[in-house]
C-alpha cells in the first residue's frame, strides 16, 4: 500500500484554472480520487453516476485518496473502508487502534490526525480531520514520513513529521497544532 501511495506523489487533486476554462470541469473538482469515489459508489449502490459526482466532486479528498490506494492495493474494505469521511473511516475499521506511540507504527499503516484543540469532541469522540499513509518511521528519533493528499495544497505529497511520545507533532511548524489520534494497522 505504501509503495502505491508513493507512486501517486505529485498527482494534483483539483483542476487548474486553465483546465476549467477549457471545459474539463468545475472549480474545485477532484480529478482522480473524487471521480474514482463517485464511480465506485455509483456501481455499489446502483445509482446514477451524475448523482454521485455531485456528491463527491469538489469535496476534501484525503480520505478518498486513502480509500483509492487501499482498494487498488487489495486491502479488505473492513480494514480500510471506502469512504470520503475521515472520521467514518476510523470508526468503521475493524483494525482501528488508539495511538500507543510511534513504536507501534509501521510502513503501510493509515494514521488519523486531530487538532490539539479538539482532543475530545462533544460526544466523546475524537475530531479526526485528516488521514495519511505511513511510508517510513524512525522510532528512535521520533520521525514519521507520510504520504497524503489535500493538506496545505492540492497535490499528493510526502511529509516528514517529528513527534513526541504522545503523538503530538513538533515539526514542521504548519503541523504544530496537530496530534495523531489513532491508526489502522494494515
Amino acid at each position: 500500500m505504501a509503495s502505491l501511495a508513493e507512486k501517486e506523489i505529485g498527482v494534483r487533486g483539483y483542476l487548474t484554472l486553465n483546465e476549467m476554462n477549457n471545459g474539463f470541469g468545475r472549480s474545485g473538482d477532484c480529478v482522480k480520487y473524487g471521480r474514482w469515489m463517485a464511480i465506485y459508489k455509483a456501481e455499489c449502490l446502483n445509482i446514477n453516476l451524475r448523482q454521485m459526482e455531485q456528491k463527491y466532486l469538489g469535496q476534501p479528498w484525503c480520505a478518498e485518496f486513502i480509500s483509492y490506494v487501499a482498494y487498488i492495493s487489495g486491502i479488505d474494505r473492513s480494514v480500510v473502508p471506502v469512504t470520503s469521511d475521515t472520521l467514518k473511516m476510523g470508526e468503521t475499521s475493524c483494525a482501528y487502534n488508539e495511538w500507543q506511540g510511534i513504536s507501534q507504527i509501521k510502513r503501510g499503516d493509515v494514521i488519523f490526525f486531530s487538532p490539539i484543540s479538539a482532543l475530545r469532541g462533544l460526544d466523546g469522540q475524537k475530531a479526526v480531520h485528516h488521514v495519511a499513509i505511513v511510508v517510513n518511521s524512525n522510532v528512535i528519533k521520533g520521525k514519521l514520513v507520510i504520504v497524503h493528499g489535500n493538506s496545505f495544497d492540492d497535490v499528493v505529497k510526502r511529509s516528514l513529521l517529528h513527534l513526541d511520545d504522545t503523538g503530538r507533532i513538533l515539526a514542521p511548524n504548519s503541523w504544530k497544532n496537530e496530534y495523531i489520534a489513532g491508526y489502522i494497522s494494515v
